[in-house]
């Protein structure tokens, strides 16, 4: 049986050690939790923006806890240098993935992604000659995404992910020169149709 053995991995190395490799993988089989940082576009910056745990429940499923904080200013200039103005906004969100494993090959493995997310933003605008606006509001989301992750080793994941809401809702108000309220607005929105915000992260597991 050994010299068989033998023949067959000199002719068919892969065959003979498939067990071998398979069980060599670096996907962990129990439970694990991580702690990752990353970059979620749209952004100025290619600082990590994005801070998140992610447990792997059992082998192909994981939940992931996210929470973000994205920071973004903008200047405009007319001709001969003219001050048209400047904005900057401010969104914080908090947001909760649930991944499921659709297919594997060796390290990588293609996840589907059911989300919920919920947070508040902020944008101001300032223009010479015009009092200063700030729209500020909150916004809810249900949302799905397709994400691939390959297992450097069992304690090192890295991770994109394609991530598009479903069904939203969102309240916002517009305030001038700091004053009370002057508008509301409620909003719904309903679509299957993938308009994605892209997202790389990396994990430690413990």
């Amino acid at each position: 049986m050994n010299r068989a053995l033998l023949v067959i991995s000199l002719i068919f190395p892969p065959l003979a050690y498939a067990d071998e490799a398979e069980d060599e993988s670096n996907i962990p089989d129990g439970p694990r939790v991580g702690v990752g940082i990353g970059i979620r576009a749209p952004t100025d910056s290619l600082a990590p923006n994005v801070a998140s745990v992610r447990i792997r429940a059992k082998d192909g499923f994981d939940l992931e806890p996210e929470i973000g904080l994205h920071l973004r200013h903008a200047g405009y200039q007319g001709a001969e240098e003219l001050d048209l103005g400047r904005s900057g906004s401010r969104t914080a969100y908090f947001g909760l993935d649930g991944r499921f494993r659709v297919a594997r090959r060796g390290d990588l493995e293609l996840m589907a992604i059911a989300r919920l997310v919920g947070g508040a933003y902020a944008i101001r605008t300032e223009a010479p000659g015009s009092p200063d606006t700030t729209n500020r509001g909150t916004h809810g989301a249900l949302g799905w995404g397709l994400g691939a992750q390959w297992w450097a080793s069992p304690r090192l994941c890295l991770s994109g992910d394609l991530r598009s809401e479903v069904f939203s809702v969102g309240r916002g108000q517009t305030v001038i020169d700091g004053g009370e309220p002057s508008a509301t607005s409620t909003s719904f929105n309903a679509s299957l149709a993938l308009q994605p915000s892209a997202r790389v992260m990396a994990h430690v597991m413990f």
